[in-house]
């Protein structure tokens, strides 16, 4: 997307915070800049929703990440857990598929929150196994994710997705 927002002739600020803009096109920023543009596209993102267990904080960006379109491509040939039953924690699992080489799903409940067509595509994909009616309790390493802890009984993966 990025690329071809550029190809197209696009300027990208990233990590910038706007202090005012205006539905005209103009945009200020907090460093003092001021853009003007036909078109300007605010992407902001979502607010993950963290599941507030040990060592969540601890390992954001070291393991744990919240989007698997900006950072999936960290975890090429790696094994992930989704955490999640819902629309976007299935649809997010579907992505990581083209980067890892095996994607758990681990939700709560005995049944899916998702659509349909969502939960047949997951359930369909090589890639993609569950782990129904469990939660993780906590995250551990030292300096980067090593293991979680719940009630998985299986090797632990290399990184985690919380969705």
């Amino acid at each position: 997307m990025k690329k071809q927002a550029k190809d197209f002739g696009c300027q990208i600020k990233s990590n910038v915070k706007i202090v005012e803009y205006k539905l005209e096109g103009s945009v200020k920023l907090e460093d003092g800049r001021n853009f003007q543009a036909k078109t300007v596209i605010l992407a902001p993102g979502g607010k993950p929703r963290p599941l507030n267990i040990p060592g969540e904080d601890e390992f954001k960006g070291t393991g744990i990440s919240y989007c698997a379109t900006c950072d999936g491509e960290f975890f090429t040939g790696k094994e992930l857990i989704v955490v999640g039953g819902g629309n976007s924690a299935l649809e997010e699992a579907e992505t990581l598929t083209n980067y890892a080489t095996k994607v758990t799903i681990v939700h709560q409940f005995a049944h899916f929150q998702a659509f349909e067509q969502a939960v047949q595509e997951a359930k369909n994909n090589d890639k993609i196994s569950f782990i129904m009616e469990s939660e993780l309790r906590g995250f551990y390493g030292n300096g980067a994710l090593q293991k979680n802890t719940g009630r998985l009984q299986q090797q632990s993966p290399k990184a985690l997705l919380l969705q």
